[in-house]
């Protein structure tokens, strides 16, 4: 029941409150607490009102104009009590959603306790928070609860009730809820995913599949990946949809809201892959490869089976909302390739250079700060060393070879910075925007075309021809810069006539291989070297003569 009663005098104390003759008379008494507040409100618009009046409840009987001091004092404590826990859970809440607390200042700005006396805004923290986390807890299981039974209600299982028989594969857990259905997160070693998980069925049309096929050698690969590095591998989570009903045995630990413990799946059931196949599919591969990963585990998504439509949509969702990062960031990142460590720390010896190459972005617009992005930077270094970057990877450079080739690059940018549009860059005299805007040395065709050109500079500078290996690791520095020096003795000016045809096409900057290979001739013409047959080549499907110095 609840009771519309007077509390004239609360904040005095509960002496003088309780001598005053009227506290604790009950006013009136109602069977929600809907229409006693109702009631209290216009109690409190009445002109005829003259003392202070709140609404308790208790399942006591009370009787209507009669004093229950005691009663109403402790009762009304402890409903201001509760009014300060709700506040202190809205302020936590604020605080570990990252609002910041200018968002609940209309709490703060006065914190009191339960009997009107002001406390700091830490001791009230410390009165109230303990429960305050508690009511949230509760409030976060009530809201698990709805979403398990929005997920049961929209999923096509026939039955709930299990059978406390049934054999079950059980997995450490967490549950979770995601637009309003409940759904559950469990750590799975990868020798339960080869034996009980679903494949797509392939031989149905796609549109009666909830999946892509399988990729063989995406699989392969995944597998190749992980055994390749058993102590230092990276697999993400899964997401699967279940046929038949799931069981949740929560742990009560405080502060968790339920929401750890024990998923239990019956063996029977069907376990739908939505996402990550390749994933569950090179897991058979590795534990053959490597036993001793049988045990290992990979967090699996569980949500309850709606159907087809709902799992292509699932498989829409995963795929179409994830951002794919750069192939920059994602070069800079991967030290595990050592190409990418061998071009980083190529570029580490030439600061003034290095400070203008966007390691994050792949692509470089007008406006950047930056002239060419490290994914420019690697293509430059390929060519350099007439070898791709899994090449690279596949075989060991030795130490010998390695100094000879980073002494060639030291050369090249040596040369690149003294006496050219890159002087006036480093010395501040014209920025980035203002070199691509006239110069083609500001784009990736450049660079990507100088490296084309100078391998083979840099190769008989380094005695590199081949397999052999000199002993002696200086190069011929002096060949090696005359013919940089050569190469930036050409006009690079955007509005040079040599770049007509070859890079500059219908007054828009070209790149593409044909492009780079057309640029790159250039440049061995001007130094003398041999052209590639490649470059011969491109050059005479786009009519350039072709000159005495390559037969």
């Amino acid at each position: 029941m609840f009771y519309r009663v007077i509390v004239n005098g609360y904040l005095s104390g509960k002496e003088a409150a309780l001598s005053n003759g009227l506290f604790g008379r009950v006013e009136s008494c109602h069977n929600d607490n809907f229409n006693a507040n109702d009631t209290l409100f216009k109690a409190k618009r009445s002109n005829k009102n003259f003392y202070d009046q709140a609404v308790i409840s208790t399942d006591e009987k009370l009787k209507k104009g009669q004093l229950y001091p005691e009663l109403v004092y402790d009762l009304y404590a402890e409903s201001k009590r509760l009014e300060n826990v709700e506040h202190c859970s809205i302020v936590l809440r604020a605080i570990a959603e990252g609002k910041g607390l200018d968002s609940v200042n209309y709490i703060i700005k006065y914190t009191a306790d339960e009997f009107g006396q002001h406390i700091s805004y830490d001791d009230w923290m410390k009165a109230y928070s303990s429960d305050a986390e508690i009511l949230i807890e509760n409030e976060d299981a009530v809201k698990q609860e709805q979403a398990r039974l929005k997920a049961q209600e929209r999923s096509n299982i026939q039955s709930f009730e299990r059978d406390a028989e049934e054999i079950t594969y059980s997995f450490p857990a967490v549950a979770g809820i995601q637009a309003g259905r409940e759904y559950f997160i469990a750590q799975v070693p990868f020798k339960y995913l080869v034996k009980f998980f679903s494949f797509v069925d392939e031989s149905l049309p796609p549109a009666e599949r909830a999946q892509r096929k399988v990729n063989e050698k995406h699989a392969n690969d995944i597998a190749e990946y992980v055994t390749n590095n058993p102590t230092d591998y990276v697999l993400p989570s899964m997401t699967v949809s279940v046929d038949k009903a799931m069981v949740f045995d929560a742990e009560v630990i405080a502060g968790t809201a339920s929401r750890l413990g024990l998923l239990r799946i019956s063996c029977d059931s069907t376990l739908l892959i939505n996402d990550g196949q390749h994933r569950a599919k090179s897991l058979k591969t590795i534990i053959k490869k490597n036993k001793s990963l049988q045990n290992e585990t990979i967090p699996v998504t569980f949500f309850y089976d709606e159907g087809l439509k709902r799992s292509q949509q699932i498989f829409a969702d995963l795929n179409n909302n994830i951002s794919k990062p750069s192939a920059a960031i994602s070069s800079l990142y991967d030290i595990r390739n050592e190409f990418n460590s061998f071009v980083l720390d190529l570029l580490e010896q030439v600061p003034l250079f290095n400070q203008f190459v966007d390691k994050e972005n792949t692509s470089i617009h007008k406006s950047s700060n930056y002239i060419w992005s490290l994914v420019h930077f690697k293509k430059f270094v390929e060519a350099l060393l007439g070898k791709k970057e899994k090449a690279f990877n596949q075989t060991e450079m030795c130490q010998v070879k390695r100094m000879k080739f980073e002494q060639a690059f030291k050369v090249i940018f040596d040369v690149l910075r003294t006496d050219s549009e890159f002087t006036s860059l480093f010395d501040g005299d014209l920025s980035a925007q203002e070199l691509k805007s006239e110069y083609l040395s500001g784009y990736a065709v450049f660079l990507e075309s100088l490296g084309h050109a100078l391998s083979e500079a840099v190769s008989i500078a380094s005695l590199l021809p081949g397999d052999g290996v000199s002993s002696v690791s200086d190069i011929d520095e002096l060949f090696l810069r005359s013919t940089v020096i050569k190469v930036m003795s050409l006009d690079r000016r955007l509005t040079a006539p040599i770049w007509i045809g070859r890079c500059i096409v219908a007054e828009r900057l070209v790149k593409n291989v044909d492009s780079v290979n057309l640029t790159a001739a250039l440049f061995r013409r001007e130094t003398d070297l041999k052209l590639t047959d490649k470059m011969i080549e491109t050059e005479m499907r786009y009519k350039f003569s072709v000159e005495v110095n390559n037969l």
